[in-house]
């Protein structure tokens, strides 16, 4: 991590975790498969915790000159 200019302490499983599933939904794939992956026991869980990521996204893609 340092040698990549990261702080190791930035390094903890909950981020990797998140980059894992925002990654996934960024590259299309279906939120019931990131349900799966994630191990979420509901696919609400899934949604609720990354669905922010499409509007980001989106309010990004629109804002773009």
């Amino acid at each position: 991590m340092e040698a990549a200019g990261y702080k190791s302490d930035d390094a903890t499983n909950h981020k990797w975790r998140h980059s894992f599933a925002s990654n996934l939904i960024r590259s299309g794939v279906g939120p019931k498969i990131v349900q799966q992956l994630m191990r979420h026991e509901d696919v609400r869980q899934t949604l609720d915790t990354y669905s922010h990521l499409l509007q980001d996204d989106l309010e990004k893609a629109l804002n773009k000159k």
